[in-house]
């Protein structure tokens, strides 16, 4: 108990070396700690994308739909589809052996700036918010918990994806509730 207390949790902090620390916890953060950093100067030079990045990763609620617009030309050419083959180029460079992905905050500030970060993690939050409220009303019913459930491993992971990786998980919360019944 006594390794515990207050004073020897701030004497331990005193004696850690702190260069090795911050290198480490660096090296843990990988990339994503400099995505936002990226997306801002990408929006500071080139402008947003007024939800390209969003709409192309929506795209994937339909499975080979994006893969089949870009094949027959129904596609514009951009250098980058996705927000994290930008992000990875910036933070990695161009020839770049790993990605660095993305996250929802840098992908809606790319699309729409900071109001778009403002009003998509509302989004966010008022669907998580809608979930819990009617998982605890339906208490009888499981297929609205069950999908609840399901969407609590969607939002934990949320933060580090693109916004359509979450519209994919909800139309398979939408394929199992109809299995459920």
């Amino acid at each position: 108990l006594e390794e515990r207390s207050f004073s020897n949790i701030l004497h331990t902090v005193g004696e850690m070396d702190l260069a090795t620390d911050l290198t480490t916890a660096a090296l843990n953060l990988g990339g994503s700690g400099l995505l936002l950093p990226a997306a801002m100067e990408h929006v500071e030079d080139d402008g947003v994308t007024f939800g390209r990045y969003t709409a192309v990763s929506s795209l994937g609620i339909f499975p080979y739909l994006r893969r089949t617009l870009v094949y027959f030309g129904l596609f514009p050419r951009w250098d980058h589809y996705e927000s994290a083959s930008l992000l990875t180029e910036m933070v990695n460079g161009k020839n770049a052996t790993s990605g660095v992905g993305t996250t929802t905050t840098a992908e809606f500030y790319l699309d729409f700036g900071l109001l778009g970060v403002l009003l998509g993690q509302l989004f966010i939050g008022w669907t998580a918010a809608s979930l819990q409220y009617s998982a605890r009303r339906s208490h009888p019913d499981m297929r609205i918990t069950i999908i609840y459930v399901f969407s609590l491993g969607v939002f934990a992971v949320l933060a580090r994806y693109a916004m359509g990786a979450f519209l994919v998980k909800i139309r398979e919360a939408l394929d199992l509730r109809t299995k459920v019944r």
